[in-house]
């Protein structure tokens, strides 16, 4: 087995930035069955070659990733001026972006109601539980938690 670190200069720093990790196994016994060090030199030549093309196609992703979310995040926006009014509508829009943002299958967005310390969810993305507004007390499980604590 060869295991080789893919690496790309860095502006400004003397140390190379790992980027991937290349690992080639099982040298078939028609080449000689172990790797030699020119198989090293040679796997090396071709990382050196291909690391600045793997960096930037890794960089695009990235920004494209980043675009995406821009993209949504401006839409979540134009929703939520448009539907300031109308507090189901706008719940339904942060949901939606939520949902897309994190490839999500379902999300729920809970209100903290001061005065009865609970979260109330009136809302709902997918199944509509019998009981709406739905309500739990603030504490009370992951939910409760996070409104409780702040914690993520």
């Amino acid at each position: 087995m060869i295991c080789m670190p893919v690496q790309v200069q860095r502006e400004g720093h003397s140390a190379p930035k790992t980027i991937a990790v290349a690992v080639v196994f099982d040298k078939t016994v028609e080449k000689g069955g172990k790797f030699t060090s020119r198989d090293v030199e040679n796997m090396g030549f071709v990382l050196r070659f291909s690391s600045t093309l793997l960096a930037n196609t890794l960089a695009y992703q990235r920004e494209m990733l980043l675009r995406k979310h821009n993209v949504a995040l401006l839409e979540m926006a134009r929703n939520l001026f448009s539907s300031v009014s109308d507090q189901d509508k706008l719940l339904r829009a942060v949901m939606n972006e939520a949902k897309k943002l994190t490839n999500a299958e379902r999300c729920s967005v809970f209100l903290l109601d001061l005065q009865g310390h609970e979260l109330v969810a009136s809302v709902f993305d997918g199944a509509v539980p019998a009981q709406s507004p739905f309500r739990i007390a603030v504490g009370q499980g992951i939910a409760g938690f996070v409104a409780k604590t702040g914690i993520l």
